[in-house]
């Protein structure tokens, strides 16, 4: 999968140079810019927008931290409901799509942000250019844009 190739190996080396002692703290994390980033369950639709942070990625999977604006809605995903999604990356001037599904969630309504476990399934093209959800900040090097629907 080239996500899982470019992406991981960018992670991995970001992850490093973040300042944090990985000895004591050998999670990882990278921060995405978003707009209107769209998770969905049916007919119900959780919007966010901010700052989105992608922690422990791996070939497999990923956790999501994200903005909790709905703590009823974010609920669903606990209650064990098999919930397809579909990830878009700007990285390195591709967008890069892949699918799968999410595992897990949870939510902290003291930090007002929830995670989600997402299973990748597989990618679906470094080359598509479905962009719907998001816009290019001006000021970022590269840009990332997560998009979960």
């Amino acid at each position: 999968m080239v996500f899982n190739n470019n992406f991981i190996q960018f992670a991995q080396l970001k992850s490093q140079t973040d300042g944090s002692d990985r000895r004591t703290n050998p999670r990882y994390s990278i921060n995405f810019l978003t707009k209107n980033t769209i998770v969905s369950a049916g007919m119900d639709t959780v919007v966010y927008d901010g700052l989105v942070t992608i922690e422990n990625i791996s070939a497999r999977g990923m956790c999501v931290r994200v903005k909790e604006t709905s703590p009823a809605k974010f609920n669903q995903y606990k209650q064990g409901k098999k919930l397809l999604f579909t990830v878009n990356l700007f990285f390195s001037g591709k967008i890069l799509r892949i699918e799968g599904r999410v595992a897990w969630a949870d939510h902290h309504p003291d930090r007002q942000t929830g995670r989600l476990g997402l299973d990748f399934n597989e990618s679906l093209g470094e080359n598509d250019t479905l962009i719907t959800y998001f816009e290019q900040e001006k000021n970022m090097q590269e840009a990332f844009y997560l998009n979960i629907k």
